[in-house]
């Protein structure tokens, strides 16, 4: 399917089993490769924008606010299988992201839960934008734990989880920490690789991510 295949049988493609869900998902695909709208001619070219990207990165690493990602489950394809549109460039996540896991405190330690700081699990994966949470730990939980406060605009990915949870992206819209069953993505300049495009980018990928962390 493409798009002038879609705008010409759209009454009969729209009419198809599974059609409003496949619909979507071919919309998706068309606004991350840069289908939707023209590219402006005068924004800054990728190239510029990556290598800021990278200074700031290396800036970070020395001062070791960030650390080296170690990549575990293997790389997701960036669209090699298609054309860039003009100014554009490839980058891996780890390129021009922090990435942070997530932990959970001792669970016989009553006074590491119930406090004020939301602590984000698997099932939160799948409202999309996170504004709230049920879980929660003390301040004692967070210092005495691995738990790291995420920014808002954090890019939330399931690891695992039930049914399609894993797999699965969210936005952080509020500070939060998460268990290990979420990683998180951080942009390294927000002005430059904007979380929302990062959040419907992974969202695109889908089935790819899940074939990287499981059996599909």
């Amino acid at each position: 399917m493409n798009a002038e295949f879609l705008l010409t049988h759209f009454n009969r493609v729209s009419d198809a089993p599974n059609a409003i869900p496949t619909i979507r998902q071919f919309i998706l695909d068309l606004a991350v490769r840069g289908k939707i709208v023209d590219q402006d001619p005068v924004d800054e070219p990728a190239t510029a924008l990556l290598s800021r990207i990278q200074e700031k990165r290396s800036k970070l690493l020395r001062g070791k606010e960030i650390k080296q990602t170690s990549l575990v489950y293997g790389r997701i394809s960036v669209g090699e299988e298609w054309p860039l549109p003009p100014g554009w460039v490839r980058a891996t996540i780890s390129d021009t992201c922090d990435i942070q896991t997530g932990a959970t405190p001792d669970r016989t330690r009553s006074d590491y839960f119930g406090g004020p700081i939301r602590w984000l699990v698997s099932g939160d994966i799948n409202k999309g934008e996170i504004v709230e949470c049920e879980g929660r730990i003390t301040q004692r939980g967070l210092d005495e734990s691995n738990c790291k406060v995420l920014p808002p605009d954090s890019v939330l990915m399931a690891l695992n989880g039930q049914g399609k949870t894993r797999g699965t992206v969210a936005l952080l819209c509020v500070p939060a920490t998460c268990n290990q069953s979420l990683v998180a993505i951080i942009p390294l300049m927000r002005e430059c690789l904007i979380p929302e495009y990062l959040f419907w980018n992974l969202r695109a990928r889908y089935q790819s991510i899940r074939h990287l962390t499981g059996d599909g």
